[in-house]
């Protein structure tokens, strides 16, 4: 029972105002309903699969995806096509505003252009590996994820190589940048040649994704990470999910907005 929590201006009486009883109600059942809990994050793949899975979301967002493919590989202008596309695609599959990209470079580049260029938004600086991975270490269950990532992943940190990139790597990837977004976009700390080189190897290894190359932007996003790095499961579904991960960008696409 909150309703001694209710501010004065909902728990008092309306008398015959039919303006004001109209008003209360839905508000006071607001009140009294409690916060609303955000839904868990979600990988860009997951949510693309489970949209592939209904015809009518696997449209929209395969029409999105064409749309605004120029957008995604090269920064060009967002035009009123894709920004169309883009918000329809939102309203049929609200996780793409806060989808995590789980370590795909590519796909981190995809959203750092729709951002720019549909919506004026400027990145904000990316925090270091070190002040994100330091934190987690002091927390049991975050620390576990961490070194589960870290030894899954060890043989393909060490050599780029894609029979070494295991689907118990990419699953432990997902769990680690689920449970710290922040991870997914944190760049090395300056002179860590270790940090650097374990995130250009599991991009390549992982993901198809050369980091030394330049992009066909401005820069490829720097997905590094002290030790560990992020990636995400490819997994194909439906028509358009399959569309999502391969034309969208090498394994997953989103985290736009």
């Amino acid at each position: 029972n909150r309703s001694s929590d209710l501010p004065a201006s909902v728990n008092c009486s309306c008398g015959k105002d039919s303006s004001c009883i109209a008003a209360q109600g839905p508000v006071t059942k607001c009140i009294m309903s409690g916060p609303v809990t955000p839904p868990p994050p979600q990988t860009c793949a997951d949510a693309i699969m489970g949209c592939g899975n209904n015809a009518t979301c696997g449209s929209i967002v395969l029409s999105y995806l064409s749309a605004c493919n120029k957008v995604f590989y090269s920064g060009a202008a967002c035009t009123n096509d894709c920004k169309n596309r883009l918000d329809e695609a939102i309203d049929a599959l609200p996780a793409l505003k806060e989808c995590i990209c789980a370590g795909n470079a590519t796909c981190i580049e995809a959203q750092t252009n729709i951002q720019k260029a549909c919506f004026g938004l400027t990145p904000a600086p990316r925090p270091t590996c070190d002040s994100i991975t330091l934190p987690c270490s002091q927390k049991p269950q975050c620390y576990s994820i961490l070194q589960d990532y870290i030894n899954s992943c060890d043989r393909v940190f060490r050599s780029g190589n894609v029979n070494d990139c295991t689907q118990s790597c990419l699953d432990n990837l997902k769990s680690l940048t689920l449970m710290m977004p922040t991870y997914e976009k944190c760049t090395c700390s300056q002179g860590d040649a270790t940090c650097s080189m374990y995130q250009k190897n599991i991009q390549k290894g992982c993901f198809g994704v050369d980091m030394t190359m330049p992009s066909p932007t401005t820069a490829r996003p720097t997905s590094q990470r002290p030790t560990p790095q992020r990636s995400t499961p490819s997994s194909k579904a439906a028509k358009v999910t399959a569309v999502a991960l391969v034309s969208f960008f090498v394994a997953v696409f989103c985290f736009l907005f």
